[in-house]
């Protein structure tokens, strides 16, 4: 009799919690991609009535190709500089035993999400001030190398701390160090040096807002000036084919990699290795790399301090963007905590190595193929016109867009943590408890709570940043601080975007920090 009632009741267990896995799978495809579904099929529907004039967007004409190229080259030029310094300074972090170095390695962390524009703010000053020209496809190139060099220093430093230091011991005894850094180490750390590359490049590719500060055309920029001259989502969708398929191409190349990185290191971490014996042009190499992040560091904040001005001047600049600071604010809290469910479904999937794993990586991965106008088209003809009920002209529809967007990190980030939980508590828990309810409360939310809490924090800070789905969904009359900040770029860095970034900046930072100590907290309990 007992044994019937605790299987009775385990299975009812089982069936909440498999109801509500389900409920957050459902939604996480929902959310990500309906508003390109719908856009899809209006194209489909476009060019089954008017193949004519249509098909001729799928192929583009010579001047459209030569912006495809230059979009290729930039994205590519920009990851391999980016992960090939961001390696050497994540090298010369990982082996200082500096204290203090050492403490403050996590600090680039804060600095990764900081948009791309206030980078191009940062350096368009300093170089003013210098009286250097600075502008086209060389500034653009600069300021995406400073915008994601934190990135690729944390990835790589990730790649490098993952790397037994066993192997490491007994590769010196047999060679120089130098050796087995390029024949241990790097092979060891290459797949999650990879998937740092793989995402800079995506996030490069599908971006124009730095391109269109220097004057200087991208792909994206011709899409979203298309669809603004003539407003038909459709022939945006068909322009962005071309651009799609070899971000496709390179998602299926680079997903062993991206599964690496989620999966290769442990939030417990490892003490760093120090003390190698290195060659003195090597030494060189990854000094300099270390100094160029730090003189990052010292530009993006000394910028913005001084053409803030006085703290005055900086308050009065805080005071006029109140209504966008709040409407920032309250659109980045929703999507905070609404992506956490059907991120924490998705990643329950790739962490238990369900059927259909491969599948669900590929429902990860591939929206981040899309270029973030998209998304905007996509939500605007959803909700405008084709469902009953009508979002269009309210702050849902952002928050939409960030969900879209950014929900697959998300789940990239909840992935990782989760591979270093110990899951046999959770399996136990569901087993010996009873009640899903009681599993859940008394144990596996206090297991995930540390992994939830940071990636919202880093869903927070993407979402202060994102401008090319909200530009397009945003309500009339409001606006995101990111908005008003770009839109004041165009016409030259005053006091006020200066102000504004440095706002912007330090939100992003106090994101960061929360991640910081979440982590922290995390070790000391581990």
């Amino acid at each position: 009799m007992n044994e019937s009632c605790r299987y009775l009741k385990w299975k009812c267990a089982w069936s909440a919690e498999n109801a509500v896995h389900v409920t957050g799978l459902l939604a996480y495809l929902l959310v990500v991609f309906l508003p390109v579904g719908a856009l899809v099929l209006a194209s489909v529907f476009s060019l089954l009535n008017d193949p004519a004039e249509y098909f001729g967007y799928l192929i583009p004409g010579g001047r459209q190709v030569s912006l495809l190229m230059h979009s290729i080259g930039l994205s590519i030029s920009v990851a391999v500089v980016a992960m090939v310094v961001g390696t050497l300074a994540a090298t010369f972090l990982w082996q200082t035993g500096s204290p203090l170095i050492s403490r403050l390695k996590w600090f680039f962390f804060v600095l990764a999400p900081v948009p791309p524009y206030i980078h191009a703010l940062t350096w368009v000053s300093f170089t003013d001030a210098l009286g250097i020209s600075f502008s086209g496809w060389g500034a653009s190139f600069w300021v995406y190398l400073m915008a994601y060099l934190p990135f690729a220093v944390l990835v790589s430093l990730l790649g490098l701390r993952s790397v037994d230091s066993e192997l490491i011991q007994a590769g010196r005894v047999y060679t120089r160090d130098i050796r087995v850094y390029s024949r241990i180490i790097l092979p060891l750390a290459r797949s999650t040096i990879m998937a740092g590359g793989a995402i800079i490049f995506l996030l490069v590719m599908m971006d124009y807002s730095v391109p269109s500060l220097f004057s200087v055309n991208v792909y994206p920029l011709d899409i979203f000036a298309e669809y603004s001259a003539n407003g038909d989502s459709s022939i945006a969708f068909l322009m962005s084919v071309p651009l799609i398929l070899p971000a496709m191409i390179l998602v299926l190349l680079a997903q062993k990699w991206i599964q690496a990185l989620s999966g290769g290191f442990s939030l417990a971490g490892k003490k760093d290795i120090i003390n190698m014996q290195w060659p003195a042009w090597f030494s060189t190499l990854f000094y300099a790399a270390g100094i160029l992040l730090f003189i990052q560091v010292i530009i993006l904040f000394s910028s913005l301090i001084t053409g803030t001005g006085s703290f005055l001047q900086f308050s009065s600049s805080v005071a006029a963007a109140t209504n966008e600071i709040w409407v920032t604010l309250i659109i980045c809290l929703l999507f905070a905590i609404l992506c956490i469910p059907p991120a924490l479904a998705v990643s329950g999937e790739l962490v238990n190595k369900k059927m259909g794993g491969n599948a669900w990586w590929l429902a990860v991965l591939l929206p981040l193929t899309l270029p973030a106008p998209l998304i905007g088209m996509g939500l605007i003809g959803l909700w405008n016109s084709q469902m009953p009920l009508i979002l269009h002209g309210n702050l849902i529809m952002p928050v939409l867009a960030l969900l879209a967007r950014f929900t697959p990190f998300a789940v990239i980030l909840l992935v990782a943590f989760m591979k270093s939980q110990d899951r046999l508590l959770i399996d136990a828990s569901r087993v010996f408890s009873g009640s899903y309810l009681r599993s859940l409360q008394g144990i596996i939310l206090p297991l995930l709570l540390p992994g939830i809490i940071g990636t919202s924090a880093v869903a927070f800070a993407l979402g202060l940043g994102e401008l090319g789905a909200t530009l397009m969904v945003m309500p009339p009359g409001d606006a995101t601080l990111t908005m008003r900040i770009y839109n004041y770029l165009h016409y030259g860095a005053s006091e006020t975007v200066a102000g504004l970034s440095l706002l912007m900046t330090i939100m992003t930072a106090l994101a960061g920090i929360v991640v910081l100590y979440v982590i922290d907290r995390y070790n000391k309990r581990v």
